[in-house]
């Protein structure tokens, strides 16, 4: 479980970078536990879609 949820973050930080965002991946503190592992993908989602949202709204 807890691989899949260090992949499934993995993958949303190279889709960030494929759209020339840089996430700032320690932002928050480092992931220990499964749930934490998850909350943090769930958490670079947002921060990922947040960026969209101002790259879309031309706020950069």
């Amino acid at each position: 479980m807890k691989a899949i949820a260090r992949r499934e973050h993995n993958k949303t930080a190279v889709l960030a970078a494929m759209h020339g965002i840089k996430l700032d991946l320690y932002q928050r503190v480092k992931p220990v536990s499964e749930k934490s592992l998850e909350s943090a993908a769930i958490e670079t989602e947002k921060i990922l879609k947040q960026k969209q949202a101002e790259i879309k709204n031309g706020k950069r």
